[in-house]
């Protein structure tokens, strides 16, 4: 690696991997030179949206690669994207068993952003979900995803903004138990 080969004594972070692509050996070499953390974009820690996200891998592989990298003495983000058009209150409980199964100590939660040539995009117009284009794309541009820029569920407005808090206030509540 570069970093070896110039004798760099440097931290530094991964800010986006494929848990299909992670192995043992690849996270023991980074860690000898000089990462300390990942995020990986697992999604959900749900098996119907994993496969909703086409993401190619399982809940057991997330977690597999998940708790190897702990073990390895590297911090782990899980990214999560939250509000497809399949989430529930149960995808969501399944989310936050999943954050819990793993003690995960670092997450980021984002919802769902539709953008333009991706499949909830498509969802998003064909069902009337974005009726001024130009004006969705500049609120998307301000805010991203920290707020529903718009519901693909089938679940009220309210009790998808609250999914957010909610996985937030349970895994609160399992640190501070």
């Amino acid at each position: 690696a570069t970093i070896e080969r110039e004798g760099l004594d440097i931290y530094y972070i991964v800010g986006g991997a494929r848990i299909a692509s992670t192995s043992e050996q690849m996270l023991n070499q980074l860690k000898s030179t000089g990462c300390v953390g990942i995020a990986y974009g697992q999604e959900s820690g749900s098996p119907t949206i994993l496969a909703e996200y086409k993401k190619g891998v399982t809940i057991e592989q997330n977690r597999d690669i998940t708790n190897l990298t702990y073990k390895t003495g590297i911090l782990c983000v899980v990214q999560l994207v939250i509000g497809s058009p399949s989430e529930t209150d149960k995808t969501i409980d399944e989310t936050i068993q999943f954050l819990k199964d793993l003690d995960c100590k670092v997450y980021s939660l984002n919802y769902i952003i539709p953008l333009p040539e991706t499949a909830s995009w498509q969802y998003a117009i064909e069902h009337g979900l974005i009726k001024d284009q130009e004006k969705y794309l500049d609120e998307v541009a301000e805010y991203g995803g920290t707020i529903m820029p718009v519901n693909l569920t089938k679940e009220p407005d309210a009790e998808v903004q609250n999914w957010g808090p909610r996985i937030n206030y349970e895994m609160n509540r399992h640190y501070y138990k």
